[in-house]
């Protein structure tokens, strides 16, 4: 799954997860399995050798080998635009090929162009999986077959 803020640990920690994308598998049996960001690239080679959506993979590959130590950086803050930490996102998690995808605000604060490379890359990562999508803009779920809408946020 998709998430900006891991729910649980919020609970505990207010500041944990802040900014941040983290891509977080949960299994139905309880368990917990997470991904730091800030992780070395490098264990996600495997996103580019055929295991990620097409688009997905394109994109990232090209931002991953601009960077000065490709696959080998390790991530700090700054490494990445907001929409590239998006992509690598949807990609780790559809490499991880969970059977649903949670996202929180996947798109926002992208500027269009990027927002567009984004939805193409959830577009692709969705097929064959449940995906739900937690958006304040209505027009951000509008692809999907069910869109509840919160009254007052409830």
């Amino acid at each position: 799954m998709v998430t900006k803020l891991e729910r649980i640990e919020y609970v505990e920690d207010p500041h944990l997860g802040k900014d941040s994308y983290c891509v977080v598998e949960r299994h139905a049996d309880g368990g917990a399995c997470s991904v730091p960001d800030y992780a070395a690239i490098k264990l996600f080679r495997h996103i580019v050798q055929g295991e990620g959506p097409d688009t997905i993979v394109r994109e990232i590959d090209e931002a991953i080998q601009a960077l000065p130590e490709g696959y080998d950086t390790v991530c700090t803050d700054g490494i990445f635009s907001q929409g590239e930490w998006q992509l690598l996102s949807i990609a780790r998690a559809a490499a991880a090929d969970p059977a649903v995808l949670l996202l929180d605000e996947i798109t926002a604060n992208l500027d269009a162009e990027t927002e567009a490379r984004v939805r193409e890359a959830l577009r692709q990562a969705s097929r064959g999986r449940t995906a739900l999508s937690v958006s304040h803009r209505i027009y951000e779920s509008l692809g999907g077959r069910t869109v509840e809408i919160l009254p007052q946020g409830q």
